[in-house]
């Protein structure tokens, strides 16, 4: 028991991060908990002794002059005591000595309290130790300083010793206690609700009373601060039917009722709650029933008695808004109502951002006064001998629990990579099926449309279901990479990414490779020019060769900004695949990118791309297998450098498709020189090409109302295609190269001497500005409710750790039935939506988002599917998404989708305002 509850009090104390599951199982859990019958046991009161019960009831006496600054059960007990108590409990009484030096004729003192107890000397009385500590918890909560509360909480756990005695139930009920508040605010009520049991339990192993209407309103706080409306009014309707111990709980309870009805917009009965507590003695209880009567006099437009109710708290003044007002969280909520109310919906929404800012600037200082509290808490400790031996023990205690951790670390690194294994021997199955298949059809001519399209389906459940683990894979390496605290660990997860997205690359070459033979692969051909897309290809190269210790330099026509009609995504693919190969099979020297372009007759513009390279040249002989199907140029290149021989096949299909070709010039020893050329028409639609090169270029460029909505393929490359800053001279030559210097009827002068002779040709300058979407002043994410739609767990763990360390509140629905039901009763700022689900599909579901015609028919929509086709693609933009990210995904790319959709929306609201 003790162990539980220092780990979970330590954790949420340190990391603040509450665990979310669905509401209706949180508020049922609770419910049926106070439900339960318990049947109070006198186990340890017969075994107590009479100083042990003097010290219980000094304890108690200290938390009412604590709590209610009642100090007269404490004065009388002290007369009454046994004389033998101040030699069994000297920390106990100096404690009492204490509070009584703090009590002043208007209250407790509780900051020199606070300096006296934290300064204190215990003189072995653990049990004491284990009240001040407890103390200084509460007081460190009540400033919202979690990190040092939690800390003393921890202190508190430590002191307690390992027997069973009555003293030591009564040390872990009351630390128990303070882990509830703990968890209160945090806003985490399943943490409670485990909480809670324990201490039911030693109430009855006590036989001491246990306060259920006190520990109601703490969870009815608790749900409140999770905006978890449902369950806050479950709450609710328990607390009518109990009794309260005290007065100050009892109008408490109400306090918090009407802020939840407040919150709900159920203004009325929020006024009538509030009210009742209006009478309260509490000074600050009484001014909170104040405050929520104003806001919900303002929600029902009563401007009269708002402002009357903004005059007693010295929020209005002179006819208008004091300084207090913009400074109160209430006061704003207040103004904002008023606002909305009068019909100035601008006005309410800019109020209502001055209060969000106002939270997030106090919990920034929040964060920051206990972070340094916590140190030089941290600080003082170190200066006594005996909490530097309890501080050894703890660090050993910890880093057994690290390398625990550390275990399970590497066992997951194993089960990841047997993944990586397990999903490589799938693609090599598939490919074996492949050539079967294709031996069986040709001997089933008869049948070859309906056998060809179950092999079309079987390649799109292969492509699902291998891109399915990979995403687990790459998903969770990439979240080891950023947040792990191992330098060890982020470095196996980096290995672990660069094979699963090798991986990929293969499981979607052959995917290619097989969509090409069977003549299925269509081209989507669009109005662009390809300028600032090859140049955005181009500068993607500059990390990977400067990693190598290699030269890179590129030139890309200006003719290139004439529009043509093209598939953009598959003649970048081609240029993508000829630097690859340089990149890989280059050790030292130089690569060079050269594309020029040159309009015809036939109103077309020739394109010619030239890759060329100073690594170990190919011979003759073996140059005609390189554009051959998994074959390289000998065995031995598998073996060093890896792949399956399909890229420069792909390649070389892909241009023919286009109207051109992919050769090679190289020999042995004097690097290679990869020519693509392609023919494209010269697009009549320069308008919609401007549009979409807007969008290549910086997706926060607004789009015209009447404009279409632009082609999900053009924003995928927009996000995934945005080429990395670096620092540094980056090169680009000014002139052309003239593409005869290095064609193989002047091979005469090898390509070493024609790349070396480069910087003499060409002056550098500054690299142009970048395409893609624009990073500076993203938008925060902190705070963002996203629901995610997805059948299968293991994806749904690998978004959770993409989104949740930038602030995001992440919801899942199991299926899209289940996501339509969330979105019906609570409000989220984005949807997640896989495509793939039983029952009603991701494609349907978006349909019928889009068509609900409520206000979550707006909402920014993002597909996430394994499915990498086009058809899936048309479909998902027919049904109304906003973005279509494909599987596995990478959390920069997630992260960088969300604010991009985001950003979008803002602008059409704009528009429409």
């Amino acid at each position: 028991m003790r162990y539980a509850l220092a780990t979970s009090a330590l954790l949420l104390a340190v990391c603040g991060q509450p665990t979310y599951t669905h509401a209706q199982n949180s508020s049922e859990d609770v419910t049926a908990f106070f439900a339960e019958d318990v049947v109070l046991q006198d186990q340890l009161r017969r075994s107590r002794s009479e100083l042990q019960i003097q010290a219980m009831e000094m304890r108690r006496a200290l938390d009412e002059a604590l709590n209610f600054g009642d100090m007269s059960s404490l004065k009388t007990m002290r007369r009454t005591l046994d004389p033998a108590f101040g030699e069994q409990f000297p920390g106990l009484v100096s404690i009492a000595d204490t509070f009584e030096a703090a009590n002043l004729p208007d209250g407790l003192d509780r900051e020199a309290l606070q300096t006296a107890l934290t300064n204190f000397d215990y003189k072995g009385d653990w049990y004491a130790s284990v009240y001040a500590n407890r103390v200084l918890s509460m007081l460190h909560s009540r400033r919202m300083e979690l990190l040092l509360a939690g800390q003393y909480t921890q202190d508190a756990l430590d002191a307690i010793p390992e027997t069973l005695s009555p003293l030591v139930s009564d040390a872990q009920l009351i630390i128990a206690e303070q882990v509830i508040v703990l968890y209160t605010i945090s806003a985490n009520p399943e943490r409670m609700l485990e909480a809670s049991k324990t201490t039911r339990q030693l109430n009855a192993e006590l036989g001491a009373h246990f306060d259920r209407h006190e520990l109601m309103t703490n969870f009815l706080l608790a749900f409140n601060r999770k905006r978890d409306h449902q369950g806050a009014l479950a709450i609710a309707d328990m607390i009518k039917a109990e009794e309260s111990v005290t007065e100050t709980h009892s109008v408490l309870a109400k306090v918090y009722k009407a802020d939840l009805y407040n919150e709900i917009g159920d203004y009325q009965t929020a006024i009538d709650t509030a009210k009742m507590a209006e009478t309260a003695a509490d000074p600050f209880i009484q001014r909170r029933a104040i405050g929520e009567q104003m806001i919900a006099l303002a929600g029902l437009g009563r401007r009269g008695e708002t402002i009357q109710k903004m005059e007693a708290l010295g929020f209005w003044e002179n006819g208008m808004p004091t300084v207090s007002a913009f400074q109160s969280e209430g006061g704003l909520h207040t103004l904002a109502l008023l606002s909305a109310s009068e019909g100035d919906a601008a006005q309410a929404v800019a109020f209502m951002n001055q209060r969000v800012d106002l939270m997030i600037s106090r919990l920034r200082a929040i964060n920051a006064n206990d972070t340094a509290s916590l140190l030089s808490h941290l600080e003082n400790s170190r200066e006594r001998q005996q909490e530097r031996e309890e501080a050894l023990q703890r660090e050993a205690e910890m880093r057994a629990v690290q390398l625990a951790q550390q275990k399970r670390v590497n066992r997951l690194l194993w089960a990841v990579l047997a993944l990586l294994l397990s999903a490589f021997i799938g693609a090599i199955f598939f490919y074996r099926y492949r050539e079967k298949n294709n031996v069986r059809l040709a001997d089933l001519r008869e049948q070859a449309l309906s056998a060809e399209k179950m092999k079309t389906e079987f390649l799109g459940v292969v492509n699902h279901e291998l891109r399915t683990p990979l995403n687990g894979v790459i998903g969770i390496s990439d979240a080891l990479i950023h947040h792990s605290p191992d330098a060890q660990t982020r470095l196996q997860a980096k290995t672990i990414q660069e094979c699963g997205e090798q991986l990929q690359d293969l499981i979607e070459s052959m995917i290619d490779m097989s969509t090409i033979d069977a003549g299925k692969l269509t081209l989507l051909p669009e109005p662009i020019a390809l300028g600032p897309i090859l140049e955005a290809e181009a500068k993607n190269w500059i990390e990977a060769a400067t990693d190598k210790g290699l030269r890179y330099t590129h030139f890309i026509a200006p003719e290139l900004d004439q529009a043509v009609d093209v598939d953009t995504q598959r003649l970048r693919q081609c240029v993508k695949i000829l630097l690859s190969n340089a990149m890989r099979f280059t050790h030292e020297g130089r690569i060079h990118l050269h594309v020029t372009a040159q309009k015809t007759e036939a109103e077309t513009l020739a394109i010619t791309a030239i890759v060329a390279d100073t690594g170990q040249g190919i011979s003759e002989v073996v140059q005609d297998r390189l554009f051959k199907p998994f074959l390289q140029a000998d065995s031995t290149m598998t073996r060093k450098y890896g792949g399956a021989g399909l890229s420069l096949a792909i390649a070389r299909q892909l241009a023919r498709m286009m109207g051109g070709d992919v050769t090679v010039v190289s020999s042995e020893g004097r690097g290679s020189e990869f020519t693509l050329k392609v023919d494209l028409p010269i697009s009549i639609h320069q308008d919609e090409a401007a549009s979409a090169q807007t969008l290549e270029t910086t997706v926060a460029t607004p789009m015209a109302e009447d404009e279409d909505r632009p082609n999900i393929l053009d924003l995928t490359h927009a996000v995934n295609a945005t080429p990395t800053a670096l620092d540094g001279e980056r090169e680009i030559a000014q002139t052309p190269i003239n593409p005869t210097d290095v064609h193989e009827d002047q091979y005469d002068e090898d390509i070493v001497d024609l790349l070396a002779r480069v910087p003499e040709i060409f002056a550098t300058t500054p690299a142009p500005v970048s395409h893609g979407i624009t990073k500076t002043d993203p938008d925060d994410l902190n705070g963002l409710r996203v629901l995610i739609v997805e059948d299968l767990p293991s994806n749904l763990d690998v978004i959770r750790l993409m989104l949740e360390p930038e602030g995001c509140i992440c919801v899942s629905a199991l299926t899209a039935q289940e996501g339509l039901d969330y979105l019906a009763h609570h409000k989220v700022d984005v949807i997640l939506m896989d495509i793939r689900m039983p029952g009603i599909d991701g494609v349907e579901a978006t349909r019928l988002i889009r068509n609900s015609e409520t206000e979550v028919s707006d909402l920014p929509l993002i597909v996430l599917t394994a499915q990498a086709s086009a058809d899936v693609n048309a479909q998902a933009v027919e049904a109304g998404a906003d973005l279509f990210l494909t599987k596995p995904v990478i959390g920069r790319d997630l992260i960088e989708a969300i604010r991009f959709v985001r950003r979008e929306k803002n602008v059409t609201e704009e528009k429409t305002a």
